[in-house]
């Protein structure tokens, strides 16, 4: 069970977290300008429906697992193999989504 333990020093954590968040903010403007930032931008833009589609693409990817028995790949290479599945399936229903459907929606409120 999980009890999310990060220390016993808030002293040390505090600043850790500072640093390491602008850090991470220096990188991400390093990256932006990039094809990599550019496709986080795209996966940024859709990540609601991304979210909220992302649930069944677990189960699907645990059948196309155990139907090409997989079993022999490690924990560390099965979760990214997971999440890049169901970011790239997922980013696909989303576009479909966003050019049909929201064109739809937004087409009857003009009527």
């Amino acid at each position: 069970m999980s009890v999310r333990q990060y220390g016993r020093s808030l002293l040390v954590l505090f600043p850790a977290a500072i640093i390491g968040s602008f850090l991470l903010m220096k990188a991400s403007k390093f990256i932006e300008p990039t094809f990599i930032g550019k496709m986080f931008n795209q996966i940024g833009i859709h990540s609601l429906s991304i979210f909220c589609l992302h649930i069944p693409f677990i189960s699907l990817w645990e059948i196309i697992k155990y139907t090409f028995h997989s079993d022999y790949m490690s924990p560390m290479m099965n979760s990214i193999m997971c999440v890049v599945f169901i970011v790239i399936c997922t980013y696909l229903i989303a576009l479909f989504l966003d050019k049909h459907i929201i064109s739809i929606i937004a087409n009857d409120d003009s009527k």
